[in-house]
């Protein structure tokens, strides 16, 4: 934990030599506390003279006599509370800012690495789990940092600096009262190491709680077509009452550390009275000594009381930076290449050589897929859910690399294009059309920040979604919900394919977007459909074939392997698999062409 928190603090470290230095400060305030009580004690109350350096001064400031001592008695309790209030204000100070930096700096870093972990790395985690990594986990460490870290570094230095001056003063107060350190550093280690794996199953029961809460939130219309709320209700409440227990677990351990070290601090402040108290009887030690010893001895105490009872604090950081960390050390398994090169405008000649894909140790996904589209080609990918065709199109823009072969574009292996340059030449109209919270326009030029508001219109024209945008309360400035919610499947589709008209890409992937509409809105989409595809290289994964018909190569797979390509005539021809497919969707169905209009 220090090694990685050390990596956090490091671009702070002016901040972090003030903040220590003021910590020095409230430090030397602590020790000297208990010394003007000393003087009244001894130079007052019983007239004894103030030792040979400091008497001087004190009578040229403050007169002579018990009169002066006690002015500056007074003076001095001034000055040590205001030098130890400013010092605490500046550490404090500084560690807040230096705190909500760092969290500035974690947060943006995390979503930076996030955002560009590969598809499958996303595809086996909980959105949930990592927005509570993003958020409350990150949010540990910057209470840790404001919090905690000036009250160790402070009880740390007081700790330090109480023990060097009780030897000074009498080595034998010092070692009675060290006397229970062992015993209360063996106590705070078992407790400690029983905390914090209770604390780090909290954010285990904290993170499944956000990700079913995301999950069902997410898919609401679907919960409650199936009235599932009660069920929801149920399986919600489960978590929640483990995260309960795992909870009063935690508590109640970190609720029973500070009252045992408590026990044992009276313990050895008994022991240090009682021999004080029979020295002063006889004769050895003077009553102000006991008065600054005990004083000390309080002082001793309270930061091994204080580093107990910041344990929740350390524990949750300690918990976050291990959550925050197994997500930052994922490599990301697509990523530029050293010596990758900015793709300029694509032609789109697309060769797939030889490739194969496995899902990590599993079976192979993709065996052996050959093809080549030539530019401005239309082709199209059927089959069975599961054959392979999204895996084959994730490839194109390196959602995923291949295990084997090569993905080409224009000659060049994907992998030799930057990321960015490559993604930004491939448009993307998916079965499931995602719209973020925002405007229209800002949804139809998502991908491309910089169209002009003419281009955006002429987008949504061109894609059949001018009309209804028009009828929106405000037009392009009409605020949609998150996920586009407040509209029809088939508005949403249109607003997908004025996207992708908008980004003017010579590469498109449609992964089938007229799936789930009626038939006015399935015209109006495989219209819109046809323009997108006008002058660009195609790649349709389609479900309906009644609307590949005009493609310039169908390719049917079967579990991972291309079983039969051709056109749609010479299939139908052949009477092998696509024959037999279309047969079973034509029954019923009116055929609507899509497909090689260049």
């Amino acid at each position: 934990m220090l090694i990685k928190l050390a990596l956090l603090l490091r671009p702070y470290q002016k901040q972090l030599v003030v903040a220590l230095v003021a910590s020095l400060g409230a430090t030397a305030a602590n020790l000297l506390q208990p010394w003007p009580l000393k003087v009244v004690f001894d130079s007052v109350f019983q007239s004894k003279p103030l030792p040979t350096p400091v008497a001087a001064t004190v009578g040229a400031l403050f007169g002579p006599g018990p009169t002066g001592a006690l002015s500056f008695a007074l003076v001095a309790i001034l000055v040590v509370a205001c030098v130890g209030a400013v010092s605490a204000f500046v550490a404090g100070w500084l560690m807040t800012r230096v705190a909500n930096s760092v969290l500035y700096e974690l947060r943006s870093n995390l979503y930076w690495h996030i955002q560009r972990l590969s598809l499958a790395y996303h595809d086996q985690r909980r959105v949930g789990e990592l927005v509570g990594t993003l958020t409350t986990d990150t949010q540990a460490i910057q209470d840790l940092v404001a919090q905690g870290l000036v009250g160790i570094l402070v009880s740390g230095l007081t700790l330090i600096g109480m023990v060097v001056v009780m030897f000074a003063l009498h080595w034998r107060f010092a070692l009675l009262a060290l006397s229970i350190a062992p015993l209360l550093f063996a106590l705070t280690y078992r407790f400690t190491r029983r905390i914090k794996r209770a604390t780090r199953d909290i954010r285990k029961r904290e993170g499944e709680i956000a990700a079913t809460a995301h999950e069902v939130l997410s898919a609401i219309r679907i919960v409650q077509a199936n009235t599932r709320e009660d069920y929801e209700q149920s399986r919600f409440e489960w978590q929640n009452q483990q995260r309960v227990s795992a909870g009063v677990q935690a508590r109640t351990l970190q609720s029973a550390l500070p009252p045992l070290v408590d026990v044992m601090v009276a313990i050895g402040t008994a022991v240090v009275l009682g021999y004080g108290a029979h020295e002063v009887l006889a004769g050895s030690l003077a009553p102000g000594e006991l008065l600054v010893y005990l004083a000390y001895l309080t002082m001793l105490y309270k930061p091994m009381r204080d580093l107990s009872k910041v344990s929740e604090v350390m524990f949750r950081a300690s918990v976050g930076l291990e959550r925050i960390f197994a997500v930052l050390e994922v490599e990301r398994s697509v990523r530029d290449l050293p010596g990758a090169r900015e793709a300029k405008r694509l032609r789109g000649h697309i060769e797939v050589q030889h490739v194969w894909f496995a899902y990590g140790d599993r079976r192979p996904a993709l065996a052996d897929i050959c093809f080549d589209v030539q530019p401005g080609q239309v082709v199209a990918l059927v089959g069975a859910t599961g054959a392979g065709k999204t895996t084959i199109a994730s490839l194109l823009p390196r959602f995923n690399d291949p295990t084997r072969g090569s993905m080409r574009i224009d000659g060049r292996d994907v992998r030799e294009y930057t990321l960015a340059s490559l993604r930004g030449q491939i448009a993307l109209v998916l079965q499931e059309t995602v719209l973020f919270y925002g405007t229209v326009h800002d949804n139809i030029a998502y991908g491309r920040p910089e169209a002009s508001v003419e281009e955006v219109v002429a987008a949504a024209m061109a894609a059949h979604a001018h009309e209804f945008i028009e009828r929106l309360p405000d037009g392009y400035d009409t605020l949609i919900g998150e996920r586009g919610a407040t509209l029809s499947g088939g508005e949403r589709q249109l607003l997908a394919l004025a996207r992708a008209m908008v980004r003017d890409a010579p590469i498109v992937v449609l992964d089938e977007p007229t799936t789930g509409l009626d038939a006015s809105a399935e015209a109006l989409v495989l219209d819109g459909m046809g323009r997108l595809m006008r002058g660009r290289t195609v790649l349709v994964i389609a479900h309906r074939l009644s609307t590949i018909s005009r493609a310039d190569l169908i390719l049917v797979v079967e579990h991972g392997r291309i079983v039969e390509r051709g056109t749609h005539d010479s299939l139908l021809a052949a009477g092998g698999r696509y024959r037999e497919l279309f047969e079973l969707q034509s029954r019923g169905q009116v055929a609507v062409p899509v497909g090689g209009a260049r």
